[in-house]
């Protein structure tokens, strides 16, 4: 019978996760780069780079330096941020990694974790590494909470998804992972928008200029998973928490298509938002 490995809390796990996978790997280890200079960073990078680079979904290398600088204490934006870049490790292999942000403002109970990118190694794919995955980033979000004095802070995992097109094995793959795991999509008809990644050089040398890509917003709030609508103010402020980090290392005028958009969003009337089932959303 597998087990959960140590550094993984029950409570922590999500509805869905509740059970290892039989072929969960034995000597599961959680290595956390918590610097630049970990020797591990660039491996990690390159192997980010490879998978979401082509889609333009990654960020540059010298954004995730500079994240991995952060401390939440320092306020940045206004908010404390955390970023954690987690590898899992069989040995010296990396089989599986993910990074994510933790972010607090003092005027908002809530800690959301922005779950930037999740990548187990084709190798170790349908083993159970992807649930370890959706939960780490409770551990990021507590750990940042406590550094501010706040250990009983709600968690939110707020996630950007490519809208639904479950004819596209990858999308139906994914959103059926994060639906099983107690996740719900807001819709990419919510017009939500992901700033443009690509090098400032790359955007200046485009005549079109910052291309900012519409996602769907998928939300896992911790502990709530059972709740089918979110209130405007939640939504909003955790919009306003996710555009707060980008714009530590994004221009402003990249980011001003985005934020236009938020503007115009929080000017709209209703006091709340439907959640629907991943794989349902239209």
């Amino acid at each position: 019978m597998s087990h959960w490995p140590r550094f993984i809390a029950p409570e922590d796990l999500a509805p869905g996760d509740s059970s290892p996978h039989p072929a969960l790997p034995k000597g599961l280890k959680l290595h956390v780069v918590e610097s630049p200079c970990d020797p591990l960073f660039e491996a990690a990078f390159l192997l980010l780079e490879g998978e979401f680079g082509a889609k333009g979904e990654m960020e540059t290398r010298s954004v995730l330096a500079q994240r991995l600088l952060w401390n939440p204490v320092v306020p940045q934006n206004g908010c404390g941020m955390l970023y954690n870049l987690m590898l899992l490790m069989v040995g010296s292999e990396i089989v599986a990694l993910c990074d994510h942000t933790a972010i607090l403002r003092a005027d908002y109970e809530e800690v959301v974790v922005h779950l930037s990118h999740a990548f187990v190694t084709p190798k170790w794919r349908r083993k159970g590494l992807a649930a370890i995955l959706r939960t780490v980033p409770v551990v990021t979000a507590r750990r940042a909470a406590t550094l501010l004095g706040r250990p009983e802070a709600p968690v939110t995992l707020f996630a950007e998804m490519e809208p639904i097109d479950l004819i596209i094995p990858a999308n139906k793959i994914r959103r059926t992972s994060f639906e099983r795991a107690g996740y719900w999509a807001l819709g990419a008809h919510l017009g939500y928008l992901q700033p443009d990644f690509r090098t400032p050089e790359a955007i200046d040398a485009d005549p079109a200029g910052p291309k900012p890509l519409p996602f769907d917003i998928v939300l896992r709030r911790v502990g709530r998973e059972r709740k089918t609508t979110i209130g405007a103010k939640h939504l909003i402020a955790d919009i306003e928490l996710i555009y707060a980090m980008y714009a530590t290392g994004f221009r402003a005028k990249d980011m001003e298509a985005c934020q236009k958009w938020l503007e115009t969003f929080k000017a709209r009337p209703g006091t709340s938002y439907p959640l629907y089932k991943p794989t349902l959303v239209r």
